[in-house]
């Protein structure tokens, strides 16, 4: 007969009816520990996972400094070309004022020899007649 009980309390057992609570505690400490060391072991893969590679951030800096060196060369560069513009305007500016002046010059010329050619008598009203002799 106790072999006949040992039978029914494992077959009880297995289906869950008349377990003692003992033996109900004994399995839910087991499942709190398997389920702390998966929440750890998960921390632990997550917190490692989630860091950027050595070689990666090497990688990144060296291209943020060819950038910087990059940057530094095309403001050179800028401001070459804006000392250059400054230059070039100044010397449009004087090229400008030298044409204006020949201009001014060129003019004052050009009404000069328009009253030199004319002819001495135009001024006083009596000019010579073609083909008179006196």
């Amino acid at each position: 007969m106790e072999q006949l009980s040992k039978v029914n309390f494992q077959t009880k057992l297995d289906f869950g009816a008349f377990v003692s609570p003992d033996e109900r505690r004994i399995p839910m400490k087991t499942l709190k520990r398997v389920l702390a060391s998966a929440v750890v072991t998960l921390a632990i893969i997550a917190l490692a996972g989630c860091g950027v590679s050595k070689e990666d951030h090497e990688k990144v800096v060296s291209e943020l400094n060819k950038t910087k060196a990059e940057l530094e060369k095309t403001v050179a560069e800028l401001s070459k070309s804006k000392s250059d513009l400054a230059q070039t305007s100044s010397k449009v500016a004087d090229v400008q004022k030298s044409l204006s002046e020949a201009l001014a010059q060129l003019k004052g010329e050009a009404k000069e020899p328009a009253a030199v050619e004319k002819p001495a008598g135009a001024e006083t009203g009596t000019q010579e007649k073609p083909g008179a002799t006196q």
